[in-house]
């Protein structure tokens, strides 16, 4: 697939900065952003970043009210 990217500025000089340091592993900066969206498509596909049990909820019918979370309804009796 071939595709146009606008990379902002500050970040192209990043890229090219590394590009052309020794640490650089990747000789071009197509494979540089091949492997960073393979990457980033690795953590964010990978169902191990969750607990199984947040793999495993079904969801519920249970309604919380917003001042049941952060606890509004509480008079701080300033």
């Amino acid at each position: 697939m071939n595709t146009s990217v606008h990379i902002p500025d500050d970040l192209a000089r990043r890229l090219e900065n590394h590009m052309s340091s020794p640490n650089c592993e990747l000789a071009s900066r197509n494979a540089f952003i091949v492997e960073a969206i393979r990457q980033f498509l690795d953590e964010v596909e990978s169902e191990e970043n969750w607990c199984e049990e947040i793999m495993a909820w079904q969801g519920c019918d249970l309604e919380l009210q917003r001042e049941e979370l952060t606890g509004f309804e509480r008079d701080l009796e300033l």
